[in-house]
């Protein structure tokens, strides 16, 4: 509940701030594979902050199994 009120507080001290959280959850399941684990899961999330002409962004993912590299 704390943080309800600290970002009413920052939005009415700094109306110029605008900003957007996302997330996106996936899910996949394949029956014919079965040398290999069938099941895949993705995580995205997605931070937006806009300040006047400033823009920043983050993009963030988590993949089981990743695209690259070891689990």
């Amino acid at each position: 509940m704390k943080n309800i009120y600290f970002i009413l507080l920052l939005s009415l001290l700094f109306p110029q701030i605008d900003y957007n959280f996302s997330f996106e959850s996936k899910f996949a399941k394949d029956s014919k594979d079965s040398y290999k684990d069938p099941t895949f899961y993705e995580n995205f999330l997605d931070v937006n902050l806009y300040i006047d002409d400033l823009y920043l962004f983050a993009q963030l993912e988590y993949s089981k199994p990743p695209l690259v590299g070891k689990n």
